[in-house]
């Protein structure tokens, strides 16, 4: 943990994410679950990417009730990643070109599974753009489901580290909103202020900031 923030998950806790979610497949029935939401697919494999920026070299997960582990589907260039060689329980499985490509080696991930096989889905956002008619299409053999609720059921349940590090985040906001109150000027657009707000909370170590909710209106009662 650097400056109260949690280290990224451990292989224990990433193999148990996976043998949760396996549990929760059997209690619905479901023989293998195709992850394409970048959150899932972090929260399940401890992987992280630049590659989510680009919308031809996609990144898919796949879990199946009946083989151990998770696979992870990867652009050959991830290789190198120091992320890969974290958790026994994450097999990398590269495919060389673009989606087409990387939708084959879903298919061939999936191969020897009943030919009515429940297969679920996150249909998370990330699929949009991402090849997922294609992805579809390539899997009309088997049954497909949405299962967002599945995983839901399991993330709705934060672990210790999950906790740490919503705590680590909000202190980052506050402390970064507060530390930029004496910036503000008169003329000075909210846009101006959330792009300081936004340098300032990484700054003080957050990785990331994807969007910022601002309060306006009377009492702070309206969102954006």
């Amino acid at each position: 943990m650097i400056n109260g923030i949690p280290a990224w998950p451990s292989t224990d806790e990433v193999s148990g994410r996976i043998a949760r979610i396996k549990n929760l497949m059997a209690e619905a029935s479901i023989n293998a679950l195709v992850i394409t939401n970048q959150y899932n697919l972090e929260y399940y494999s401890g992987f992280r990417s630049l590659f989510w920026l680009s919308d031809t070299r996609p990144l898919i997960a796949v879990v199946r009730i009946d083989s151990p582990g998770i696979s992870l589907i990867l652009n050959a260039s991830e290789r190198r990643s120091e992320f890969l060689t974290r958790c026994p329980d994450v097999t990398p499985v590269f495919y060389t070109g673009f989606t087409d490509i990387a939708l084959e080696a879903v298919v061939t991930v999936l191969e020897g599974l009943p030919q009515n096989a429940a297969i679920g889905f996150d249909y998370g956002r990330d699929m949009n753009g991402r090849g997922s008619v294609a992805l579809i299409s390539a899997l009309q053999r088997y049954r497909l489901s949405d299962a967002a609720d599945l995983i839901w059921q399991q993330r709705l349940i934060k672990s210790e580290h999950e906790l740490q590090g919503k705590q680590a985040a909000c202190k980052i906001a506050t402390d970064a909103f507060f530390a930029g109150l004496p910036d503000l000027r008169l003329g000075m657009t909210e846009y101006a202020f959330g792009q300081n707000l936004k340098q300032r909370m990484i700054g003080l170590g957050a990785d990331s900031v994807d969007w910022l909710p601002v309060r306006f209106g009377k009492n702070g009662r309206g969102y954006a």
